[in-house]
């Protein structure tokens, strides 16, 4: 083989298939060495690409480096030595594994050309059947990190897609959920015409006014939708003499009522992923001073949904007209929301109700 540089060019244009055991890149400046390398390598079957330059074989190599199986290169040239190419050609392809051959074989150039990544480290001279057994373990060793690398990258794309796929069913599992807790809502409301769009109302609002006080995280503004679209769904539980009664219910009756809350919790509870939504759906009936039920908590013990949707949710309550009373006109609402500030309701959220409280009336479902 000619180390003319132009040959091994010619030969770089043939990129389809690696021919023999592997395409090899061979740097020495001995031209003897060279060309004795070229028979050697030729005759074990493998492609070489000879040059008696580093900055040759980088010139004429290096933008198809990935074509090479492996290299191998003398270690004391003039120029750029054979620690310099290994150390640039680990740069572009950390993969390609190149054997060292030198004549000058010391501790120190042994560990500079370990640390540059050499496969092999040979002392001249060294036999044809050594310096095939070399390459044939360099080319080896890269052909198993590239299908490595494959089944990694494979594997990644698969837990990928089985992600996906997760999560769609996931999706799919929670909007079936949750679709079965709107019939739900739906046919509570049936029960109870008075009520009709409440449910829908309060969820609606109740983000409107959560975003009005800044708040931005979307699993929170999500928790708060359903706990809202929710927070009744317990009522289902409530007995139709307590539900519909036009008069003033009893203190017993009351009572009953009252568990509305706890019950529509163990409901929501029972839904993955449902646990923020099933604590507004409890906590909505607490007051900020401790005087509200189930559990009597009071100020930042009861959870922002909470407190947001017991606003829009008496907001809502005496605005619209209920089987036992008529609705009452927007600024005895507003008054009416305004007294209970820092008793029943967080006094700042009253202060973001009240500011948005024009938006609310003009709102459409």
């Amino acid at each position: 083989m000619s180390t003319n540089p132009g040959d091994n060019q010619e030969k770089h244009g043939n990129k389809s298939e690696k021919a023999g055991r592997g395409r090899i890149l061979v740097v020495d400046d001995d031209h003897e060495m060279l060309a004795s390398l070229r028979r050697v390598l030729a005759f074990h079957g493998f492609e070489p690409f000879a040059y008696s330059s580093a900055e040759e074989a980088l010139a004429a190599a290096l933008p198809e480096l990935g074509s090479f199986d492996a290299v191998v290169t003398d270690l004391n040239m003039p120029g750029t030595d054979g620690i310099e190419l290994m150390a640039r050609i680990k740069e572009a392809d950390p993969q390609l594994l190149s054997i060292v051959l030198t004549g000058y074989s010391t501790m120190e150039n042994a560990v500079a050309a370990l640390r540059m990544g050499a496969f092999e480290f040979l002392e001249k001279p060294f036999s044809n059947e050594q310096l095939a057994i070399s390459i044939d373990r360099a080319v080896e060793m890269r052909r198993l990190r590239r299908q490595l690398d494959e089944y990694r990258l494979h594997l990644e794309d698969m837990l990928e897609k089985r992600t996906k796929d997760l999560h769609a069913t996931l999706s799919k599992l929670d909007n079936a959920y949750i679709n079965t807790m709107e019939i739900i809502v739906t046919l509570l409301e049936l029960r109870e015409p008075s009520t009709a769009h409440h449910s829908k109302r309060t969820s609606n609002w109740a983000v409107l006014l959560a975003k009005k006080m800044g708040i931005s995280d979307e699993k929170l503004l999500e928790a708060i939708r359903r706990g809202a679209l929710l927070h009744d769904i317990g009522k289902i539980g409530i007995p139709d003499a307590i539900l519909k009664k036009e008069g003033k219910l009893t203190d017993e009756e009351k009572n009953t009522m009252s568990s509305h809350s706890e019950i529509g919790h163990k409901i929501v509870c029972s839904i993955p992923d449902m646990e923020e939504a099933a604590e507004i759906v409890l906590s909505h009936h607490e007051h900020f001073d401790g005087s509200g039920y189930p559990r009597g908590l009071s100020g930042d013990q009861i959870c922002i949904g909470a407190r947001i949707l017991g606003i829009i949710d008496t907001y809502d309550a005496i605005r619209f007209s209920r089987c036992y009373r008529e609705g009452a006109q927007m600024e005895a609402v507003l008054d009416e929301i305004s007294r209970c500030s820092g008793s029943q309701f967080d006094p700042e959220v009253v202060k973001a109700f009240l500011a948005i409280s024009h938006e609310l009336e003009q709102a459409q479902l």
